[in-house]
């Protein structure tokens, strides 16, 4: 890991308050920027569940990250994960083409109502921002705490500001989201990006921070004065990387993926997975949708809150026990994908958490959660979590089995989540860029920002290229490169002497 540069001292910034005009949420929902043509509508809705399911899938492809559907975020927010409460309040963000009419009033076009129903929204839905007013910075993995030390320091009020992006998931994907097919996209994706401004100044918000954006959307925010941050990711690729025929191509099975490794390593990997099945006298298995049983669910809430209290007071319980029980009927749950340890025990027991076609009782004790999107062919780790102090299970769980089972359903990607460079890193996780952009509504903050990120995304770029340069996936082929360099510069010498 690089460390960053300190964040930029209080000391630095110029004082000067930001000041807007505070407008009610019931004004925000029917309010229209004045930078916006009459074509177009803003809408922000207090909760995921008042846009209709249809509606808020039309303006998604079926390759965007599944973290952005409907039935996850209305789930996140009906089982009190992501609401006020939490310090996660959804201020979505809808556009609407509404013509040439002007759209004001109640949006629904029929006048004044007396009525106490919400008004009908008018228009096509052609925008979406997934967004959410933060009292705090948990939950992003972008970190802007020291932005939030050197604000408060001073007298700058950082919080609340606005988060555009899916809450708990550090997942790169599209935060603009119009259909790529409509005609004017790229104006709608400006207006989209405009909004988020406009509807932080009239809910009075110090900043935008759109997280773990497409690159294809930066542009699209810098043009908008948003400050492009750098960071890291890591990531698995299923294409062979030694140099040779092969070379680019999705691998067969694990072995071929062993296989880009020296053997020292592809060693040491094969033991760690031995160490947990056999050393430990666990199975795994790799459970996917609607194969995965309730009690599964059960079992892997229980694991995901152990592996909290382990790591705290840094680890921080954002899933509730609500969210996993919706899972077990959602819809959504054809995205979840689970590597479980189970330990055998006699049938009966009432530690069992589930039973096989025998009746056989299997105890899980060690388990990561995972979320597929066969479209796009990408895997997300996210979660993980055991009962038991097992050797080698994170690297089994994590790493070992789901890359396995990735190559056997041809994903393209594995996402490896925030945090644990090293060990991923030694597996064959490579790391990637990623972007977030950022908007800061007092100037002296801003300029602050701009150049902390300066300095940052120089140091972003000296660990991408350490850790190209030392990837233990591609040490193979660096060795057999060298070698060959090698081989041929003595071959010339030898040519050399000779004449």
């Amino acid at each position: 890991m690089v460390a960053f540069a300190a964040p930029p001292s209080a000391a630095t910034l110029s004082i000067q308050r930001f000041v807007a005009v505070r407008r009610p949420i019931a004004q925000v929902r029917r309010w229209r920027p004045p930078s916006v043509v009459a074509r177009f509508s803003i809408e922000v809705v207090p909760s995921a569940r008042d846009v209709p399911a249809a509606d808020w899938h039309s303006v998604l492809t079926p390759a965007d990250s599944p973290f952005l559907y409907h039935d996850f975020l209305t789930a996140l927010e009906e089982t009190g994960c992501a609401t006020p409460d939490t310090g996660w309040t959804p201020r979505h963000i809808l556009l609407r083409d509404i013509g040439d009419d002007d759209g004001g009033g109640n949006g629904s076009g029929d006048g004044d109502d007396a009525s106490d129903s919400p008004p009908r929204p008018k228009g096509e839905l052609v925008g979406l921002a997934v967004a959410y007013q933060k009292a705090h910075s948990f939950g992003e993995f972008v970190f802007d705490g020291g932005w939030a030390e050197a604000s408060e320091s001073a007298g700058i009020q950082y919080y609340p500001k606005l988060q555009v992006g899916p809450p708990f998931s550090p997942v790169p994907g599209r935060r603009l989201l119009v259909p790529p097919s409509h005609p004017r996209a790229d104006e709608l994706r400006v207006t989209l990006a405009a909004a988020l401004i406009q509807v932080a100044q009239a809910l009075r918000l110090s900043s935008v921070h759109v997280t773990f954006v497409e690159p294809t959307e930066v542009a699209c925010l810098e043009g908008l004065g948003f400050l492009h941050r750098l960071g890291t990711r890591l990531e698995w690729t299923n294409a062979v990387v030694t140099p040779g025929p092969r070379a680019g191509l999705p691998y067969t099975n694990y072995g071929d993926f062993l296989g880009d490794f020296r053997s020292k390593k592809r060693s040491k990997m094969l033991r760690e997975r031995r160490a947990v099945t056999e050393g430990a006298g666990l199975d795994v298995q790799v459970l996917e949708g609607d194969a995965i049983p309730d009690a599964a669910l059960d079992a892997m809430y229980s694991l995901y809150r152990a592996t909290l209290f382990k790591k705290w007071p840094y680890g921080r319980q954002y899933l509730k026990r609500a969210f996993f029980d919706a899972l077990k009927t959602s819809p959504w749950k054809r995205h979840l994908v689970l590597a479980l340890a189970y330990r055998r025990v006699e049938a009966g027991t009432d530690a069992s958490v589930h039973r096989d076609a025998d009746g056989n009782a299997d105890t899980i004790v060690a388990g990561s959660l995972s979320v597929v999107n066969h479209e796009s062919g990408v895997l997300s780790g996210r979660y993980w979590g055991a009962l038991e102090d097992i050797p080698h299970a994170h690297f089994e769980l994590c790493y070992a089995a789901p890359v396995e089972w990735a190559i056997a359903r041809g994903l393209r990607v594995m996402e490896a989540g925030a945090g644990g460079e090293e060990s991923k890193s030694e597996r064959g996780f490579e790391a990637v860029s990623s972007s977030s952009a950022h908007w800061v509504a007092h100037r002296g903050l801003r300029e602050a920002v701009r150049v902390f990120l300066q300095d940052e995304r120089q140091a972003v770029g000296e660990m991408v290229a350490v850790m190209e340069a030392t990837s233990k996936v591609r040490e193979k082929g660096r060795v057999a490169a060298a070698e060959a360099a090698a081989a041929a510069a003595r071959k010339g010498d030898k040519a050399g002497r000779r004449e």
